[in-house]
């Protein structure tokens, strides 16, 4: 709004300059051209023809005050009237245009598939008493649509803090599957045996434990988006490992 008003002042003032700076012109060009045919000895209708010639004002005007003079200019200014209004037009269509977008963006990130990690159980009591380790974990879809094709991958180790995945952590990768948004899907991580007697020691007294890194890849509405997290086993469940989290 600012700015149009602004270009409004501006020209406002341009016609007001302008037509003062012609109203002087004139009248020197005037003064000036009748003392000239009066000084040349010259007949009456010559004299006459003179004068006539001296009320012209593009004798006197600049050859670019033929743009902003009245009446002469009025082409001018609606040619600038024109595209001052098709300019304001395609601004407004623009932002419009904008704002749909944006519109339609939002909807559509508030229905795609949108998956996190959860567990189902602690598996500490079954690590402590030598058991085979399996963490029972659960993929939830918390957007409108279900997500197909999504690929897990996961990383287990057996780690001490600051719990840093290494080349030697178990990794596998699983097949496409469909999680739909009503029904959370179970996935078993296996670590495919149980813990030697050393390992259950230094668990029992958090010396070291097994690490879950867990990475779903899936295509949301067209755009390639994953979700990975990590974490440790403890006592009282399933702790964070924030280096590792990951979701676009």
């Amino acid at each position: 709004m600012w700015k149009w008003l602004c270009s409004f002042i501006f020209i406002a003032s341009t016609i007001v300059s302008v037509a003062y700076k012609q109203h002087y012109a004139r009248e020197k060009y005037h003064a000036q051209a009748q003392a000239d045919c009066i000084a040349l000895a010259i007949s009456t209708e010559e004299a006459h023809s003179c004068a006539n010639e001296a009320q012209g004002r593009k004798y006197y005007a600049p050859w670019w005050y033929i743009l902003v003079a009245w009446p002469e200019g009025i082409t001018t200014w609606a040619i600038i009237a024109t595209g001052f209004v098709v300019a304001w037009q395609s601004s407004e269509t623009r932002k419009s245009a904008e704002a749909t977008l944006q519109q339609v963006g939002i909807q559509r990130e508030s229905i795609r598939p949108r998956l996190a990690i959860g567990f189902v159980d602690n598996p500490y009591a079954a690590i402590v008493s030598g058991r085979y380790v399996i963490v029972n974990a659960n993929f939830i879809n918390s957007g409108g649509i279900p997500a197909h094709g999504v690929i897990p991958e996961t990383w287990l180790e057996w780690l001490s803090e600051p719990y840093r995945f290494t080349e030697n952590a178990i990794h596998y990768k699983g097949k496409p599957l469909s999680i739909d948004t009503k029904t959370p899907k179970s996935y078993r991580i296996p670590l495919n045996r149980g813990l030697t007697t050393a390992e259950i020691s230094d668990f029992r007294n958090g010396r070291s434990t097994i690490c879950i890194r867990i990475r779903l890849r899936y295509e949301a509405l067209g755009k390639h988006v994953h979700t990975e997290e990590a974490y440790y086993i403890e006592p009282g469940g399933m702790g964070g490992i924030p280096e590792y989290s990951n979701t676009n």
